[in-house]
């Protein structure tokens, strides 16, 4: 298993939202839908589409990592990752649990 990482002080306070009470009142919802993708067929939002895909097909997709916790391999990409969820999501619908 891998080391934790250990977070800097400077970490912890660049990863806090500054300006809160600003960002409060300058916040809507239609500017935090901007923030978001959308499902590559346009039929709304998918939190596993946002959190894993997206980040998969993105720029950079081997930088981002994913830690498993438990007897199951870790995957070495999030794009790995994002075919063995494809793959679980698949074998729901076609089990009729989805």
């Amino acid at each position: 298993m891998s080391e934790r990482t250990q977070k800097t002080a400077a970490d912890r306070e660049r990863a806090d939202l500054a300006g809160y009470a600003w960002v409060r009142h300058d916040f809507t919802w239609q500017h935090a839908r901007s923030w978001l993708s959308g499902r590559p067929d346009g039929r709304g939002l998918n939190i596993g589409y946002e959190a894993i895909d997206r980040h998969a097909a993105g720029e950079l997709p081997e930088l981002r990592h994913v830690l498993v916790v438990g007897d199951g391999p870790a995957p070495e990409s999030t794009e790995s990752f994002a075919a063995a969820i494809g793959a679980a999501a698949d074998w729901l619908c076609t089990a009729g649990a989805a």
